[in-house]
């Protein structure tokens, strides 16, 4: 509500919610009911962690959704055995439409790779969004890490670090 309806006449351009803070299907929906809704602002972005969730609820919010999702995480790709920890991010642009997408978390915390029976299943896709700054229409962009995936080092590697080698201009 505090973000819809903004402070002194100003309401939040984009709004985040941590990891695993967002409880499944049902947060999910609240919020994407919110953003879609007329009263929601236009031109404002909402990032958000939704708590970890079994394949079958996955499907069930990328049906929710409908996201612009790769195949590569799409839930077909995800083993029976292995659950999702993934952000969603909803822009709601200036006409009012509004576009998602749902990225599974590349890397494991350590304490996730502890778990053994419902193992995380690893994203393989990140989003780059171009946009610009309002009024001087300064461009840049931003991406999404999910967690400790700006921070993961795996064979001494971070996926930060493996993005900014691999990202083209």
């Amino acid at each position: 509500d505090i973000a819809q309806n903004g402070f002194e006449g100003r309401f939040a351009n984009i709004v985040l919610f941590p990891e695993y803070s967002i409880p499944g299907i049902i947060g999910v929906s609240i919020i994407n009911d919110k953003i879609s809704s007329d009263e929601w602002p236009n031109d404002s972005i909402i990032i958000g962690g939704v708590h970890g969730i079994p394949k079958n609820e996955y499907r069930e919010l990328c049906g929710l959704l409908d996201p612009q999702l790769t195949r590569l995480d799409s839930p077909d790709s995800v083993p029976n055995n292995k659950w999702v920890n993934c952000c969603v991010i909803w822009i709601k642009d200036h006409e009012g439409i509004v576009h998602k997408w749902v990225q599974p978390k590349i890397r494991p915390a350590w304490q996730e790779m502890n778990v053994t029976f419902y193992d995380m299943f690893c994203g393989n896709t990140m989003y780059v969004f171009e946009g610009y700054y309002v009024p001087s229409r300064f461009p840049c962009k931003f991406v999404t890490f999910v967690c400790f995936d700006w921070v993961a080092s795996f064979a001494g590697t971070t996926v930060c670090e493996e993005f900014l080698t691999n990202f083209t201009v």
